[in-house]
């Protein structure tokens, strides 16, 4: 997780005025699979640590059981976000949480994702570059 602490109410207001453009951002290069990302689907996300190393997170869809959540997910902001169960070798245990579907990279199948999970989340990077080729075909 990433903390962001604030000197001043200035800096706090701009960081968000960036978030929301980036949001906007995101929302201007959503592709069609990943608009249709649903309950169950599965993908993968990378992300850097922070050091420049590669963090490969996989994730599952769901729909939450609370009516609440249901219909936070609803609101206009939340259009493109997905409610999701994600793992990786940092966090083997899982974490839920909302992904705008542009940070959605590949989309797996759910028996990919089982064998993941049989992995301990553990990813051979020939797999990865043979997936995303796949996802992304050269024209």
């Amino acid at each position: 997780m990433k903390v962001t602490s604030f000197e001043t109410s200035e800096d706090m207001f701009k960081f968000l005025q960036e978030l929301q453009e980036s949001e906007k951002s995101a929302d201007q290069i959503i592709l069609p699979w990943q608009h249709d990302m649903g309950p169950e689907d599965c993908f993968i996300r990378v992300v850097d640590d922070g050091m420049g190393n590669p963090i490969v997170i996989y994730g599952r869809v769901y729909e939450s059981e609370y009516p609440e959540d249901r219909y936070h997910m609803t609101e206009p902001h939340m259009r493109n976000k997905r409610l999701a169960w994600c793992f990786s070798q940092v966090a083997p245990e899982g974490e839920t949480g909302n992904v705008h579907v542009a940070n959605m990279h590949i989309k797996i199948t759910r028996d990919m994702f089982e064998a993941a999970k049989d992995r301990e989340w553990r990813t051979d990077s020939l797999e990865l570059i043979r997936l995303f080729q796949e996802q992304y075909p050269q024209s």
